[in-house]
């Protein structure tokens, strides 16, 4: 069931409606037409595989209930403990280890998410952050609500339960403002991802070895595109939906491409991803008992940013090791986390040395210039990142990485990138299509950036500013299908 299909469209609008009508005569019950749709929606996408998130259900909600209940801290952190490897259990069992010992399934929808949601429901139930859900049709409704089996975001409960339960009237404005969100979000899939995945294929594909650096790199810097808004769109699809029956979701982008830094941009990149592990990794990390006494050691010795960037420094690679598995099992992810990791964990070491020569050089940290040659920089070294990411054989990535630094050929790129427009790889109208909707997604970016709602911004133009727009829009949209040549699937779609 594609989102931009026929199919999802209507299944969202007769739940909708029937939404809508529960909640005027049974305003209390609102929620259940919510969670209908989530278990018919996944029975359709998953069949069997449901029992995999059933199994979640009944051991997250029986498992609080038990924690609860417990008079001593010993069975707390047993029964927590046993939730949280049960459920990683299932995760492990069937996104690592059937594809290895027995002939692969597909994964249960949203696994990779659901999951993540179990446990930080688990360990904060644990924690005393709030008290257990004593329905088991909320907690089946919060791990199962359906925008958020296809993208995420990794929703903790305290911030989603606000709107899940609650009673929503679909209004004007509304519809008008999530259907331009949906419109958005497709346009971002569709003609900046879609037209130009296929073309990262092609730059990737065969023998790097005969491919110069220049080349491999414009291919780097289209991936790094059409991964954000691959992504970013399909979490603006799945948005407005959830907003149509009044449930706000986690943000988890934030304009990424505009970091300083690579420790920012994981902040605004996948923003859910990275607060799950900050709780439940990074911080357990760092209060450990023996972290804290080597932390004590270290700044004794070399002093408190010595002792903050080593420990911190060491928690980011574990974490962002956790992130590459996460994304899969295959080494070309685990490098690609340590990558980001190591990067951020030398930075924070070095930053008094960066900041020394700066001043030496003064540069004010401030300045338009420097702010720019750190966005710059941030984005060279994520499509670097690239190399590790969606280039599998790690043979291939060093051969990338190789010719980039020592056999660039600026010259020899441009004749390689002919030869894509000859092969019909590339075409006037794809660059086309591409080029014009990456210029409106930078220019609806820069507005986030400077805290402007574009939504609000447009839908407040005069007619024949926003109707022409909107028309613009939905002709790159429709182009995007006759040019791209692939309706690939979203890229996270398999988590």
């Amino acid at each position: 069931m594609e989102l931009y299909s026929a199919a999802f469209i209507g299944f969202v609008l007769i739940s909708v409606i029937l939404h809508e009508i529960v909640g005027r005569r049974w305003p209390d019950r609102q929620w259940f037409v919510r969670l209908l749709a989530s278990v018919v929606f996944y029975a359709i996408i998953s069949g069997w595989r449901i029992v995999f998130v059933a199994a979640s259900v009944v051991s997250v909600w029986l498992g609080a209930r038990m924690i609860g209940a417990c008079d001593t801290a010993r069975r707390k952190r047993v029964i927590s403990g046993c939730l949280v490897v049960f459920n990683l259990g299932i995760l492990a069992v069937t996104k690592y280890l059937f594809p290895v010992v027995a002939h692969p399934v597909l994964l249960p929808l949203g696994i990779s998410y659901y999951t993540l949601m179990s446990v930080s429901y688990i360990v904060d139930v644990y924690g005393g952050k709030y008290e257990y859900e004593n329905d088991p049709l909320k907690v089946a409704l919060y791990l199962m609500w359906f925008p958020q089996m296809l993208q995420g975001p990794i929703n903790r409960y305290d911030s989603v339960s606000a709107t899940l339960f609650d009673v929503h009237r679909v209004d004007t404005e509304s519809v008008q403002r999530n259907a331009l969100l949906f419109l958005f979000g497709a346009f971002k899939k569709y003609a900046i991802a879609n037209v130009m995945i296929g073309t990262v294929g092609e730059i990737f594909g065969g023998d790097l070895t005969q491919k110069p650096g220049g080349f491999l790199f414009a291919g780097a810097v289209l991936y790094a595109v059409c991964q954000y808004a691959d992504f970013s769109g399909g979490i603006d699809m799945m948005f407005a939906a959830s907003r149509l029956f009044g449930v706000e979701m986690d943000v988890n982008f934030a304009q990424p491409y505009f970091a300083k830094s690579l420790a920012e941009f994981w902040r605004r990149w996948h923003i859910t991803l990275g607060s799950f592990m900050k709780a439940y990794v990074f911080y357990p990390f760092a209060v450990n008992r023996r972290v804290m006494k080597l932390n004590k050691r270290i700044k004794d010795k070399f002093g408190k940013h010595a002792s903050r960037s080593v420990i911190g420094g060491l928690g980011n690679i574990i974490v962002f090791l956790l992130v590459g598995l996460w994304h899969g099992p295959q080494l070309h992810f685990v490098l690609w986390g340590l990558y980001n990791g190591v990067i951020i964990a030398v930075s924070d070491v070095c930053a008094p040395l960066f900041d020394k020569m700066r001043g030496l050089c003064h540069i004010d940290a401030k300045s338009r210039g420097w702010v720019l040659f750190g966005i710059i920089r941030t984005f060279v070294i994520v499509c670097f990142a690239g190399y590790l990411d969606y280039v599998e054989k790690f043979s291939d990535s060093m051969i990338a990485f190789k010719n980039t630094f020592l056999h660039f050929g600026a010259n020899l790129s441009r004749l390689w990138i002919l030869d894509l427009f000859n092969s019909k790889v590339l075409s006037v109208q794809k660059v086309t299509v591409f080029m014009l909707a990456v210029v409106i997604l930078f220019v609806v970016d820069v507005l986030k950036e400077l805290k402007k709602d574009p939504a609000e911004v447009l839908l407040k133009r005069p007619v024949w500013v926003r109707w022409p727009v909107l028309y613009v829009l939905m002709i790159l949209l429709l182009m995007s299908f006759t040019v791209a040549g692939s309706t690939a699937g979203f890229m996270y779609a398999a988590f």
